[in-house]
């Protein structure tokens, strides 16, 4: 039994009984009665293929903003903005305090 058989068969067991029989005469032309194959045997790469799309969209994207910049001007307005944006994310900096260095040993 493989995933959909089974969803198909507890939802129309849900239903009732005569629901059960309509719903595989309904789906009988869905559904073939022997071993289905698996997902991994109908689309062995769904995975990677996703990934792939998803990255090819991301690199387009970034391609599309690096494309904007055409002054040394916008390069500096796009560094202020990545900066400003990255110290949001970490969060402030503990303030600056003088760090009283001292000489314990000397390896020679």
């Amino acid at each position: 039994m493989n995933r959909r058989k089974f969803i198909v068969d507890s939802g129309a067991s849900l239903l009732g009984s005569t629901a059960l029989l309509r719903g595989r005469r309904f789906l009988g032309a869905l559904l073939p009665d022997g071993p289905t194959s698996s997902y991994a045997e109908e689309m062995p790469n769904m995975l990677v293929s996703f990934l792939d799309e998803k990255l090819n969209r991301l690199a387009s994207t970034w391609d599309e903003k690096r494309a904007q910049l055409q002054t040394a001007l916008d390069v500096q307005k796009r560094n202020e903005t990545v900066r400003r944006n990255l110290l949001t994310m970490l969060g402030a900096f503990p303030p600056r305090s003088p760090l009283n260095a001292r000489t314990v040993r000397v390896a020679e």
